[in-house]
């Protein structure tokens, strides 16, 4: 117990640089030996299995219990991920015509169909918005997950009670207590994801993956 107090008490930013230290000092020392990519794959895998739920729960009950005040800002918060995930897009686009980079994949990657106008594109938008919720969650679809999370919390909003809000809040708390969970791993996560990349790549993996960072 004391043990694992003093990890909880240290820098989440402390523990994390020991995990890559110590990820590649065994890769560096017994490379391919371990199995350790599964922690780094279970905790890869649990940040995405929890994020669509939590950001469902959290646009929910920020909604259902918020004022008209914060309602209508939240107009703005959404405006403002539209124009930033446009801008984004914008930025890698342009990024990657001016710095072309080869990165190596752990497998190759096919894409689907490319769009052939702006048309299509907003049309493939416009279905993504109207997915099937359950689909939208299980596929990580977070344009559809904020859609029909604003739609359920402006229809439970006008008939919830007290109980039924503090309920939806107190399952989106749940949720965010989760996520530290799983982020409180980070350091044992990075120590196997940088095992199962420096045993596979070397240390010149570093400087292709800095290049694209810079």
């Amino acid at each position: 117990m004391k043990i694992i107090k003093k990890y909880n008490e240290t820098s989440l930013v402390v523990r994390i640089i020991c995990g890559l230290a110590i990820g590649l000092l065994l890769a560096l020392t017994i490379p391919k030996v371990l199995r350790l990519e599964i922690i780094g794959n279970i905790f890869i895998g649990a940040l995405r299995g929890i994020a669509p739920i939590l950001v469902f729960a959290l646009v929910t009950s920020a909604l259902v219990n918020g004022s008209g005040k914060m309602d209508r800002r939240f107009g703005s918060v959404i405006f403002l991920y539209m124009l930033s995930t446009f801008l984004a897009a914008f930025v890698a686009v342009a990024g990657s015509f001016l710095f072309p980079q080869t990165i190596a994949l752990g497998t190759a990657y096919k894409a689907e169909s490319v769009p052939s106008g702006i048309f299509e594109v907003i049309s493939n938008l416009l279905l993504k918005l109207v997915d099937n919720p359950i689909n939208a969650l299980a596929q990580a679809n977070y344009i559809g997950i904020l859609f029909w999370a604003i739609i359920f919390a402006f229809a439970l909003k006008s008939f919830a009670s007290e109980s039924t809000k503090t309920f939806i809040g107190n399952i989106s708390d749940a949720l965010t207590k989760i996520v530290k969970w799983i982020i409180n791993m980070a350091p044992f996560g990075v120590m196997g994801l940088v095992y199962q990349t420096v045993s596979a790549n070397g240390l010149g993996v570093f400087m292709k993956y800095g290049s694209l960072l810079g």
